[in-house]
């Protein structure tokens, strides 16, 4: 059977076993618990959900060229799996963007003596 090269699924894994520890993490510092929840749910969902899925596909299609041509076909499953990808990058959006405060980093660079020429 044809399948992804070995990089693609450690970096597919990491993705999602750093989504799953993010979302654990934010849960424990309370924020954001509806969407942690979901977020945990997700992450164990989506690799049983990507397997049982690619047990159909042809030996000559990868796991990816499979997805998007059952996304193409309209398949509830492909669907399902791109939409709660989908939810991970909007995740790690919120959380990166909730944990990095632009205007406070501009506000410490302004504040620095190379910006000002003050000594």
């Amino acid at each position: 059977m044809e399948t992804l090269p070995i990089w693609f699924w450690i970096m597919f894994y990491l993705f999602l076993l750093l989504t799953l520890t993010s979302a654990i993490y934010s849960n424990f510092k309370n924020r954001r618990i509806y969407l942690s929840y979901i977020s945990i749910i997700l992450s164990l969902l989506v690799p049983v959900m990507g397997f049982l899925f690619s047990l159909g596909r042809a030996e000559s299609q990868t796991e990816l060229g499979y997805l998007f041509v059952q996304l193409g076909a309209g398949d509830i499953w492909a669907v399902l799996i791109t939409l709660f990808l989908v939810y991970f990058v909007v995740w790690w959006v919120l959380l990166i963007k909730e944990e990095i405060d632009i205007y406070a980093i501009m506000e410490k660079i302004q504040n620095t003596r190379f910006w000002n020429n003050s000594k």
